[in-house]
């Protein structure tokens, strides 16, 4: 089941982020004006809270790469260090578990269906996510501040 899974998981998620099929330009389109002209805390929950939500469904380096670029470029004019924000979003785009297509490990689990239900990472994976996602961005407020 996991080596099924990965042939035809992976190959159709290359395809949905590949060159002519609109996706990055539309995530760039779409997140560029959304980010512009927020307040500093409302920029850096937007950058974290997004991609961590896109990469469950789509890949997570695509998604990582996109966020990445619109963070560098849109930082300065919001008057912020792009570097802690830099380092949570590598982490908050790895927590990418929800679907199959959202990363390596996530597929081997939804393809080992001898010891795990879809019902049940759906379920666990949500409460996961989303505390692996407070606890980024808590620490990039506090402590990111401090060490960049």
């Amino acid at each position: 089941d996991v080596i099924i899974m990965f042939t035809v998981v992976f190959p159709l998620s290359t395809y949905l982020t590949g060159e002519g099929t609109g996706v990055k330009e539309f995530l760039n389109g779409a997140i560029g004006p959304l980010l512009t002209g927020q307040s500093p805390l409302v920029f850096t929950l937007l950058m974290l809270i997004l991609p961590t939500i896109i990469t469950n469904f789509a890949n997570n380096t695509v998604v990582a790469l996109i966020f990445l670029s619109v963070l560098c470029s849109l930082a300065e004019t919001v008057g912020i260090d792009p570097t802690p924000i830099a380092v949570a979003l590598a982490f908050c785009t790895q927590y990418a578990f929800l679907t199959p297509a959202a990363s390596a490990p996530s597929a081997v689990l939804f393809g080992n269906t001898e010891w795990l239900r879809a019902k049940d990472i759906y379920k666990y994976m949500a409460i996961s996510i989303t505390a692996l996602t407070i606890l980024t961005i808590t620490l990039t407020l506090t402590v990111g501040k401090l060490v960049f």
